[in-house]
């Protein structure tokens, strides 16, 4: 018989008790903590969702409607929200704070742009600012939500930061890419073309688009990257495009049998919108993977019917800044 089953007989019934009890007894729960979150809307005024980088010397406002909610939770209440303003991640500072809630909360770009020794014109297409909330309560709490991480917790309601862009009033999407120049079938007399489906993303309904010039660089095997040139001028609207060797060639001034393996083009897109200046998103690579923040339900996008168990529907602002290929052999 070993030792510890010895032990066990002989240690009193009312110890074995006492031990099993405390192991089983039930840690105390503490009682949670409610607090507010800021909620924001967007205007409902599609236009005032972002500066227009073709009209920064004109009246550029972003625009949106800034509460406090308890969610669920009367206990709770809003006091005032400070609202923190800075500019690609950067030079955060206090911008306002308000009382009365809810408030129609109005950013010109002009003023927007001065908070940073900038003028509106300054604005560069990409920029981003964001804006970020400080709950307060009758109490004397200041909930810093943002940096608290609360928002990644409360998935329908509270909204810890909101980003807004200076954006083209279109931007390109292009789809389906196929094919490409083959440096054999050039020689042979048999060359292939390079093959895509154009559409539009259109941000501002006043923004008519009258054409797209369809742009290439070709960057030699080994050489510096040459000048942008127009390959072709195509209508606004969905269509498909195929470039042929000839065509850029012709518009690059040199021979098909000039291109050789290994050279890169680029192709990128060129708006013309009705009376105003041409514009393009070549180069402006941050603005073609972001979207607008899907929590937080945006005009042009589909109603938002369920605000109890889901998050807003997305609404993209991703397209193509630009496409590239190589010659094959």
């Amino acid at each position: 018989m070993n030792r510890f089953s010895t032990f066990s007989k002989i240690l009193p019934f009312w110890v074995w008790g006492a031990f099993l009890a405390a192991c089983s007894a039930p840690y105390p729960i503490p009682e949670p903590i409610y607090v507010p979150v800021a909620t924001v809307e967007y205007a409902k005024d599609a236009n005032k969702t972002y500066y227009n980088a073709q009209n920064l010397a004109g009246d550029e406002t972003f625009e949106f409607t800034l509460d406090g909610s308890t969610v669920g939770h009367p206990e709770t209440s809003v006091s005032a929200i400070d609202v923190y303003l800075s500019y690609n991640g950067r030079g955060r500072q206090l911008y306002k704070t308000y009382t009365q809630l809810p408030t129609v909360v109005s950013l010109p770009a002009a003023e927007v742009a001065a908070k940073f020794s900038k003028k509106a014109t300054e604005l560069a297409l990409g920029d981003r600012f964001t804006l970020n909330f400080t709950v307060k309560t009758p109490d004397g709490r200041a909930i810093d939500t943002y940096a608290a991480n609360i928002c990644n917790l409360i998935r329908v309601e509270g909204v810890c930061s909101v980003d807004w862009f200076v954006l083209n009033p279109v931007i390109p999407v292009a789809t389906g890419a196929t094919g490409g120049f083959s440096r054999g079938a050039i020689v042979a007399g048999t060359p292939t073309s390079y093959r895509f489906a154009l559409d539009q993303r259109i941000f501002r309904s006043t923004v008519k688009l009258n054409s797209v010039d369809v742009m290439v660089r070709r960057t030699p095997t080994g050489g510096a990257i040459g000048p942008a040139v127009s390959v072709k001028t195509v209508a606004a609207g969905p269509g498909a495009i195929a470039l042929t060797p000839a065509e850029v060639a012709t518009a690059l001034g040199v021979k098909p049998e000039d291109f050789r393996v290994g050279d890169v083009f680029t192709v990128f897109f060129r708006m013309n919108p009705t009376g105003g200046q041409p514009f393009t998103n070549y180069l402006a690579s941050s603005l073609c993977g972001v979207n607008f923040p899907t929590n937080i339900l945006h005009p042009l996008n589909t109603p938002w019917t369920d605000r109890t168990t889901a998050s807003p529907p997305a609404t993209s602002m991703s397209g193509t800044c630009s496409l590239s290929f190589s010659v094959t052999p």
